[in-house]
């Protein structure tokens, strides 16, 4: 496929990250009203895409700073980069969530000051971060595949069908949690000083003031589905 230009210049990055990270708080609350029908599986699948166009913004960030010095970078180059799905995955990924047992999670409210407490709380902590790194290395692959498990019937190799239904209320739930979180975190960083002067150097497009509010708005999708019945967890963030 040809397109009519072939350079994009930083400013033009720059629009596509915002209309990215808009993008991502539209695909999290449609994932919040179908979880509240119900629709388990197909909100999982949207909120997966969320994470994709979270990925999709920092990737954009990074070429925009890239090309600031160059003044452009190359169309086909760029739509590489933000083709690969997996890729987008690992960029939008923020929020590592990591099962805590409960005789673990006991010892670490009841730590003392002494030496063989202080030792037994680095073991802990030790295991937890080895824990989400195996996670954080092998999850967007992992989540991509899982995507498409919740979007089509597939024949398995055992002769049984694979359903959509199969994924949980639990499991819808606690996604679309962390990716409205992993958005918040992401509007928190771009409101720093460095990119508001960008944004006003390139005369982006993008109404600026529609962020003031989306954090609010993630933060519902959040309370609402924690209200509903969703069970809390641990999580560890980079």
């Amino acid at each position: 496929m040809s397109y009519p230009i072939t350079k994009i210049e930083p400013g033009q990055i720059l629009e596509g990250a915002l209309y990215a990270l808009r993008h991502a708080l539209e695909l999290i609350e449609d994932a919040k009203l179908l979880h509240e029908h119900r629709r388990f599986s197909s909100a999982f699948v949207l909120v997966v895409f969320a994470r994709e166009e979270l990925g999709r913004h920092q990737i954009l960030l990074e070429q925009f700073r890239a090309t600031e010095s160059s003044g452009s970078m190359e169309v086909k180059k760029l739509r590489g980069m933000l083709n690969k799905h997996v890729a987008k995955l690992k960029y939008g990924q923020q929020i590592i969530t990591v099962p805590i047992r409960p005789e673990t999670l006991e010892r670490l409210r009841h730590m003392t000051e002494e030496p063989p407490g202080i030792a037994r709380l680095k073991e802990d902590f030790e295991k937890l971060h080895e824990h989400a790194e195996r996670k954080r290395k092998r999850q967007p692959l992992d989540l991509h595949k899982r995507r498409k498990q919740a979007l089509y019937v597939d024949l398995l190799s055992n002769g049984s069908w694979s359903l959509p239904s199969s994924i949980s209320d639990d499991q819808s739930r606690q996604i679309i949690c962390i990716v409205a979180a992993e958005y918040c975190n992401c509007v928190f960083s771009f409101q720093d000083s460095k990119w508001v002067s960008a944004y006003e150097q390139y005369k982006v497009t993008v109404n600026w003031s529609e962020f003031d509010s989306s954090i609010g708005r993630a933060i519902k999708c959040i309370v609402g589905l924690y209200d509903s019945g969703g069970k809390r967890t641990a999580d560890l963030a980079p």
